[in-house]
């Protein structure tokens, strides 16, 4: 009879957006686990891929009419997995954070079939719909999903969190510090620098010789792009500085509405193809990250790891304690601006754009990191371990 090793599955509706799955699989593996990942057959984005090796995946089937509905999917999920777990628990359970919530259905199944649990946060729930203003922190509905999650993180073998403000959080909730890992974000190993003149999307979207400063990726609320969109039309003057939005989400509207008031310094485009990611990340001189306030603590930017890669200086508008400004002053990657402050962010872009040998030092110092500390196969390594400590109850 073959012995068969023991099993870790993972909770999430679609593989990350941060390679978590893609870098760790191969060290799960190595320390003689199996990893198990529950994913739908559609990706979060359209045409989104995944190099997981299929039998490390447990698919979910949906149909063509029921991607067009992203609650639909989630839905679809939560029930599949729910089922999933109740009729195949495996060793050790990994809830991350989608479907929203689902993480309390997933600690009270896996507490009735004796199966230890870790929730790896990516977004704190419920507090990320306190922050979108859905609901009241005083109101009845927040009170209860908050009592249910404090249970699900008291009972957990072990909580990761992704920011030492996100940590900060779920201690003031009582969850023991003991038990809560920081294991931050990292970036993709197929990202990497391209030079302008190496670039097709820089003459396509006629960027040659512009200072460019990108912001690339989700649009949604807790991405405050305000700031950002004040410093397009204070610096429209400045023709050679050009401001690039690639990307959707809540926020794209203000985007549109900056540009139809006459900022023609300011561009907005759809996701490129998989196959054109570097390039679009390699358009921006600087990359623009933000964090709108409310939403500290509650989640952390991963947009700052892809500009590190793509060795692109970053411009930061958040708090100072938060996780992507502790890493920016520790890598000496880019620059922290308040919350609000155009001023700051527009003295700043041009500062940069009259001097891009600084900038140019500030995304190596980014990429430098990633190819060391950073290092996609040395997080994916240091992440696996970290769960199997967790799952485990090691000191």
């Amino acid at each position: 009879m073959t012995h068969q090793p023991p099993s870790v599955r993972f909770i999430n509706t679609y593989p990350p957006v941060t390679p978590t799955y893609e870098n760790s699989a191969a060290a799960f593996h190595d320390l003689g686990w199996r990893p198990r990942f529950l994913i739908l057959d559609a990706g979060y984005r359209s045409g989104q891929t995944h190099d997981l090796a299929e039998s490390d995946c447990e698919i979910i089937y949906t149909s063509r009419w029921m991607r067009k509905q992203r609650s639909l999917l989630k839905a679809w999920y939560a029930l599949a997995a729910a089922w999933t777990l109740l009729a195949r628990p495996a060793s050790a359970h990994i809830f991350l954070s989608q479907p929203p919530l689902f993480f309390i259905i997933g600690a009270w199944i896996s507490r009735m079939r004796g199966v230890p649990y870790v929730l790896h946060v990516m977004d704190l729930y419920p507090d990320f719909l306190n922050a979108r203003g859905f609901l009241h922190r005083d109101g009845w509905l927040y009170r209860l999903l908050d009592r249910f999650a404090r249970s699900a993180f008291h009972h957990a073998a072990g909580t990761i969190v992704i920011g030492r403000c996100m940590r900060g959080r779920l201690i003031e909730k009582g969850v023991s510090p003991q038990r809560i890992a920081v294991q931050g974000n990292w970036a993709f190993s197929a990202v990497h620098p391209v030079e302008t003149q190496n670039n097709p999307l820089a003459g396509r979207y006629n960027l040659a010789g512009a200072f460019v400063v990108l912001y690339a990726g989700n649009m949604g609320h807790g991405h405050d792009l305000t700031t950002l969109l004040e410093a397009a039309r204070r610096l429209r003057h400045r023709h050679d500085i050009r401001f690039v939005f690639i990307g959707s989400g809540f926020r794209r509207r203000d985007v549109e509405a900056c540009i139809q008031q006459g900022a023609a310094n300011a561009m907005l485009y759809d996701y490129p193809e998989p196959n054109e990611n570097n390039f679009a990340l390699s358009l921006g001189d600087v990359h623009f990250v933000s964090l709108a306030e409310g939403f500290e603590g509650v989640m952390v930017p991963s947009k700052m790891f892809s500009a590190m890669a793509a060795a692109r200086a970053i411009l930061y508008e958040g708090a100072a304690s938060t996780e992507t400004a502790l890493l920016i002053e520790e890598y000496d990657c880019g620059r922290v601006i308040p919350h609000g402050d155009a001023d700051a962010l527009s003295n700043t872009i041009e500062e940069l754009a009259g001097d891009r040998e600084k900038a140019r030092r500030m995304g190596a110092n980014g990429r430098a990191a990633i190819e060391t500390r950073l290092n996609p196969s040395v997080r994916g390594r240091e992440y696996a371990e970290c769960v199997l400590r967790l799952a485990r109850g090691d000191e």
